[in-house]
């Protein structure tokens, strides 16, 4: 049972981002201790109160929405039960922590020599169903960061674990959206190894965030073999997600939500190192970019390349006309919810591609990117 109890502090620490100084300055504990009891090797102190104590100071801890949604599914209180009272949900959390506690046996009085592990732990998540999970304690805890917050994101995973289930999907973007339009920015390194039917399909489905501004899309030229592939979510100096895979195969992978300060900050600067080698994917022109938009355009026009086109109703010339006007608006338009939309292509070999979402194009791509060009083209004339 000492297991299980040290299991529940474990979780509890790792999702209010405590480390073993941090609770034994607010308990009055050595910390080496507290990092004993934690892998437990130590019982429940005897001449000194813990549990509710410790039960007191998570309580305070967890207040942010994303905390408090990961805490009910922690104790499995059920969603929305979680009491907006301090004393309530310190009594709830003794409560749970005291079900084990009972049976422990009481720490002994002979000295402990292990080592101690370092401070800063981790949380795991396994398969598709787990890395929507820690992908949503993630995006919360961005969410609770407002304007300061600075994501990056790359992942030659199977998408399945996003795309699977709509209501995550829907979620997914909704809480990124709400990132963007509180001022969060974001930086994104598309795969180009995707099938581009796969990557056509991602353009759409990330227009609606796009026309909320703050994203800088790259993707990095070198080749990698397609066997080992990475997911890396990082949200600067708070919160990583990484998880490796081999080919396609995702389900049962191992999913790690990491809040030690220390590693977050390696991994910052390993994605540093990443994001050094990539490029912009593609250049973006939004509502009040018509000027800069239709000088990209009118150099399209006079390639003399062959054009292809996909979804376009009109003749290239009129519809650079009315893509300068749609970007000449005042505010651009807004997506109807729940809804992606349909996209449209004008392409030249050499040139680059214009694509736009339809009905209401309030904002166009433009991809000169000769890798994902040649996919395009091939895509084009195939349909």
């Amino acid at each position: 049972m000492a297991t299980i109890f040290s299991e529940k502090l474990d979780r509890l620490m790792t999702l209010t981002g405590t480390t073993n100084s941090m609770l034994a300055r607010a308990l009055n504990f050595d910390t080496s201790h507290i990092s004993r009891i934690r892998r437990g090797e130590r019982g429940v102190p005897r001449k000194q109160p813990f549990i509710e104590p410790a039960g007191t100071y998570f309580a305070r801890k967890i207040r942010e929405p994303y905390l408090i949604s990961a805490a009910e599914e922690l104790l499995q209180c059920g969603s929305g039960q979680w009491p907006g009272e301090t004393d309530a949900a310190a009594k709830m959390l003794t409560g749970w922590l005291s079900d084990d506690a009972a049976n422990l046996p009481r720490e002994s009085a002979k000295g402990d020599r292990s080592i101690a592990l370092p401070e800063e732990t981790d949380s795991f998540f396994f398969g598709n169903a787990g890395k929507r999970k820690a992908v949503l304690l993630f995006l919360d805890r961005a969410l609770a960061e407002g304007a300061s917050a600075r994501l990056t994101l790359h992942s030659d995973e199977n998408m399945s674990w996003l795309t699977e289930d709509r209501a995550f999907l829907d979620t997914w973007m909704q809480k990124m959206a709400q990132i963007l339009r509180a001022g969060g920015r974001v930086r994104i390194a598309h795969s180009l190894s995707r099938d581009i039917t796969e990557m056509l399909q991602a353009i759409r489905g990330w227009m609606p965030l796009y026309m909320c501004g703050h994203i800088e899309p790259f993707y990095c030229p070198r080749i990698r073999d397609g066997i080992y592939k990475r997911t890396c979510f990082i949200l600067q100096g708070k919160m990583a997600i990484t998880s490796l895979s081999i080919g396609e195969e995702t389900e049962g992978m191992g999913n790690v939500l990491i809040t030690g300060r220390t590693m977050v900050r390696a991994l910052e600067k390993e994605q540093g190192n990443f994001f050094a080698l990539c490029r912009p994917v593609m250049r973006i022109y939004r509502t009040g970019e018509a000027e800069a938009f239709d000088e990209e355009f009118q150099r399209f026009l006079r390639d003399r390349g062959t054009l292809h086109t996909a979804g376009c109703p009109q003749t290239i010339a009129s519809l650079g006309e009315s893509l300068k006007s749609a970007l000449s608006a005042d505010e651009p338009p807004q997506p109807a919810p729940r809804q992606e939309p349909s996209i449209a292509i004008a392409a030249k070999e050499e040139a680059g591609a214009f694509v736009f979402p339809l009905p209401n194009p309030g904002l166009v791509f433009f991809i000169s990117e000769q890798q994902l060009l040649q996919s395009i083209l091939e895509y084009l004339r195939r349909n």
